[in-house]
Formats: structure tokens, sequence, C-alpha cells
């Protein structure tokens, strides 16, 4: 080789340094902003599914909220139904005082009304819903990618193992027909 090929050979090594120097630099600087793109993604998701949780549980306390008050105007028409039917008992036995009418009425009037409270408070959503978001923003989605990769892995493992039953299985057959034929 002469002097000016070795020339040119040193001044393209130092330009693909230079290259591979800023194209390093590129790459850095593509991985910074995919990071932050996927950092972003993450953000609005999670955003999302917290905005989901609370529209549920705000529906989910509007269902109770509205199943309890039908609750206590049942216990109420109840009460006043047992109310009255106490009352007419009272007038037409004339062997039991009116005390004793009213005292039913009231005893009547106070179990239905324990009841009604019971079924209010049955009806109150269950505390364990409060913790559903904290948990639930603690979910890693997995990407795509890792998603298509265990996905390879499975199939491979499968036919790998199928593979292993099939010459496995031929073996034995032929072990078999061996033993047979004698």
């Amino acid at each position: 080789m002469d002097e000016n090929t070795k020339e040119r050979e040193g001044s393209l090594d130092s330009k693909t340094g230079a290259e591979a120097e800023a194209e390093a630099l590129k790459t850095e600087e593509a991985v910074e902003a995919k990071a932050e793109e996927v950092a972003e993604t993450a953000e609005t998701k999670a955003e999302e599914a917290t905005e989901a949780a609370d529209t549920k549980a705000e529906e989910a306390t509007e269902a109770v909220e509205a199943k309890a008050e039908e609750a206590a105007k049942n216990a109420e028409a109840k009460a006043e139904e047992a109310a009255e039917t106490a009352e007419a008992t009272a007038e037409d036995v004339a062997e039991t005082p009116a005390d004793k009418a009213k005292k039913l009425a009231e005893a009547t009037a106070e179990k239905t009304a324990e009841t009604s409270k019971d079924a209010v408070e049955e009806a109150k959503p269950a505390k364990p819903v409060a913790k559903v978001d904290p948990e639930y923003a603690k979910i890693v989605w997995p990407t795509a990618g890792r998603v298509w990769s265990n996905t390879l892995t499975v199939v491979i493992v499968a036919a790998l193992m199928a593979g292993t039953i099939f010459l496995v299985d031929l073996g034995l057959r032929a072990i078999i027909d061996g033993f047979m034929s004698i």
C-alpha cells in the first residue's frame, strides 16, 4: 500500500470514530425520549384507570343510597301498617286494654325501625371498595413485546414437549412390539 492510501484509511478511522460517537449520542437521546414517552403513557393509563374506578365507585354509592332510601321507605310503610293493625286489633278486642294495644303498636314500630336500620347498614358500600384505587394503581401491565416474547416461548416449549412425547411413544411402542413378537 502507498502512503496516500494509509492516510485516507487513517482519516476514515477518525471519521468513523466521530461518527460512532455522534451515533451513540443520537441513540442515547432516542432512548431517553422513548423512556419519557413510556412514562407519560403509563401515567396517562394510570389516570384513566383511577378515573374509571372513581366513576364506578360513585355509581355503586348512588345505587346503594337509592336502595337504602327505598328500604327506609318500605320500613316506614310497614311500621305505619303495623301501627294501624295494632290499633285496629285493640279496638276490635274489648278485653285488651288500650294501653296494651298502644305498647304492642310501639313495639312493632320499633322492631320495624330496627329492621330498616339494619337494611340501611347492609346497603352501605363495603370499606374494601375504597382500597381498590391504590391497589389498581400498583398494577404493571406487560409491554406488547413482552407479551409476544412470552407467547413465543410457550409455543416453542409446547412444540418441544409434543415432539419429546411423540419420540418416547414411538420408542416404547417399538419395545412393546419387540416383546410381543417373541
